[in-house]
């Protein structure tokens, strides 16, 4: 039989008991929750930094070259070549500039058009170049001339620079200048032409 002093004794011991299992707990809790925020946080982190996007290409990092593009109908086109030469992924978009010289004579910059009678592209857009890709950009010239001329003066050289980038790179072609030349956005791959 439990006397009233032993009975409080009990009381005592197991409020102790279930006390001492609470704070066990929480702090257990505790300890686990963090775990699992750190461990997010992390992952998020990692896969943040894996999937960010290259940027711009830039000065020093891209060749840029040319070939033959075709003939057709008073039409003659050349196609720039842009060659990704770092160890890494980059971006370029838009229009190349494009200067055109008729021995020292400089003429006029090219007029930026999405495409023309020997192709283009049906947009701007971005073009990933891993290293050592390559993205392409059409220009076209016409070899007729206009009002009462009979000929047309060559041009013998481009100065191209990649889109935005500064440092061009001097062509030596032969383009007819019986129009301004016109040239179109860097598309994927070395044709010059996404369509």
């Amino acid at each position: 039989m439990l006397t009233p002093g032993r009975l409080r004794g009990c009381v005592l011991f197991a409020s102790a008991l279930v006390c001492a299992g609470c704070a066990s707990g929480h702090s257990t809790g505790t300890a686990a929750s963090t775990e699992v925020t750190t461990t997010t946080t992390a992952t998020a982190t990692a896969t943040a930094t894996a999937t960010a996007s290259p940027g711009l290409c830039t000065d020093g990092t891209i060749q840029t070259t040319s070939h033959d593009g075709g003939a057709g109908m008073g039409h003659v086109a050349l196609v720039l070549v842009f060659r990704n030469t770092a160890s890494t992924d980059c971006v370029l978009r838009g229009y190349p500039g494009v200067t055109p010289y008729a021995g020292a004579e400089q003429g006029t910059p090219a007029h930026r058009t999405l495409n023309g009678y020997m192709g283009g592209a049906a947009r701007v857009h971005d073009v990933l170049l891993r290293p050592g890709s390559v993205a392409s950009a059409m220009v076209e010239g016409s070899d007729v001339p206009t009002g009462s001329n009979h000929g047309c003066p060559d041009y013998t050289k481009l100065v191209v620079t990649p889109p935005n980038l500064h440092d061009g790179t001097p062509l030596h072609v032969r383009l007819p200048g019986c129009a301004r030349l016109t040239v179109h956005p860097v598309v994927d791959g070395s044709h010059g032409r996404d369509f």
